[in-house]
């Protein structure tokens, strides 16, 4: 995916995963400097960690999946992208967007 990306003119930094993810390693990233805001989905330790890192954050329990639209956005084509990927499946899968965050 990050290649096609890539290859598609998007940011080589856009795309990241965590290979090993851990309990350390997640509140290392929430407390980073450069994190300015936390998006914590999945299950209540998760969601009270983001809460309690000091940091702006938004937390939902699994399967409430948010949506990030920046300044950058064609916000036509991302409206009518989110409202697709919403609606495939009749947006029962876990990962169908459940709320936008954004300016």
């Amino acid at each position: 995916m990050l290649q096609a990306a890539i290859a598609a003119g998007a940011p080589k930094d856009l795309i990241g995963w965590i290979d090993q993810p851990s309990v350390e390693l997640s509140n290392a990233l929430m407390h980073h400097p450069d994190i300015n805001l936390i998006l914590a989905t999945g299950g209540p330790g998760m969601v009270k960690a983001a809460y309690s890192s000091g940091k702006p954050a938004i937390g939902v329990g699994a399967g409430n999946t948010p949506v990030v639209i920046d300044e950058t956005a064609d916000i036509k084509r991302a409206v009518a992208s989110v409202l697709m990927s919403k609606t495939f499946d009749n947006g029962v899968i876990c990962a169908s967007e459940q709320s936008r965050c954004g300016g």
